[in-house]
């Protein structure tokens, strides 16, 4: 069975645009429909994601493709039951954990907001390129992502990744900037706080701090999760933002430059209020993510 294909370019920072391409093999010779999802797990609000997608388009090998709106989040093909391409710029303005957000400092994408599914072919496998980008506003950028690599296995590689469905693929939110990393162990297991955005603190002491609590975590559910060979505290430091939302080995988080403090520096309000947030997702990782009414899944 053939993968889907998405590819993720930086189009333009300064306009706040991604590129984004899919490709994908009809499985019928009947109309093929796209769509955005209108809500999002862990925040359970009508958000409109496709209202951001600017110059939808499809082709084929013989041309361009027709497409139709079914809805404000959904969209028919007209194929020639050979591979269809879908490209599109997304316009990313969004400081949120929910949606996208890009500009020259970094970026970032839930990919739930932002990523067409293929409504007929769902359950397929997903291979994910993210592409390096030739601006020079954007030349020391990497990425951060809990997907799986491709013939790699690094979380901060530009590169082909995957997932083993359209479900799993909007689990794992992506970073994109010039990333600070602290990296510790926990339950053998290496978990990474990442950083994009100037902050004024210590990332290797609040990454110290946190390893307590996430063992106290672990600990209460008697090990991680089956499959989290990794954990991912993705974190947007803005001027006075604040937020988080749970994923399946990782979490999207927006803090206050001043929130994470200095190595010499006494403890206050802000930093723990942050190593809170951190501790709220992260219990999410069982609870939540992998404990659920039936009803709610």
């Amino acid at each position: 069975m053939a993968s889907i294909k998405y590819k993720v370019s930086i189009e333009n920072p300064l306009k706040h645009q991604f590129r984004i391409q899919i490709s994908f093999v009809p499985n019928t010779d009947k109309l093929m429909h796209i769509s955005l999802p209108n809500w999002i797990p862990g925040s359970y609000m009508i958000r409109d994601f496709a209202k951001h997608v600017l110059e939808l388009k499809a082709h084929d090998a013989s041309g361009e493709l027709a497409i139709e709106t079914i809805s404000k989040n959904r969209f028919a093909i007209r194929h020639n039951q050979q591979e269809v391409t879908v490209t599109y710029l997304y316009y990313a303005f969004d400081m949120s954990v929910r949606k996208a957000y890009l500009d020259q400092e970094f970026g970032f994408i839930n990919p739930a907001s932002a990523l067409f599914c293929i409504d007929e072919l769902k359950d397929q496998k997903c291979l994910v390129e993210l592409e390096k980008s030739s601006n020079p506003i954007i030349t020391n950028w990497q990425p951060a992502s809990g997907l799986t690599g491709v013939e790699h296995n690094d979380s901060f590689a530009w590169g082909h990744y995957s997932a083993k469905n359209y479900l799993e693929f909007t689990d794992y939110p992506i970073l994109f900037g010039e990333l600070d990393i602290a990296e510790f162990e926990v339950a053998n297991t290496p978990h990474f706080l990442v950083t994009v955005g100037q902050h004024f603190g210590d990332l290797q002491r609040a990454a110290k701090d946190l390893k307590p609590l996430c063992q106290y975590h672990i600990d209460m559910f008697a090990g991680l999760p089956k499959g989290v060979d990794k954990y991912l505290f993705l974190t947007m430091v803005t001027d006075s933002g604040f937020g988080g939302l749970e994923h399946l080995n990782s979490t999207a988080l927006v803090c206050s430059r001043f929130d994470i403090v200095k190595q010499e520096q006494e403890i206050d309000d802000n930093y723990i209020t942050f190593l809170s947030l951190c501790s709220h997702e992260y219990l999410h990782t069982w609870n939540v993510k992998r404990l659920k009414p039936k009803e709610f899944i």
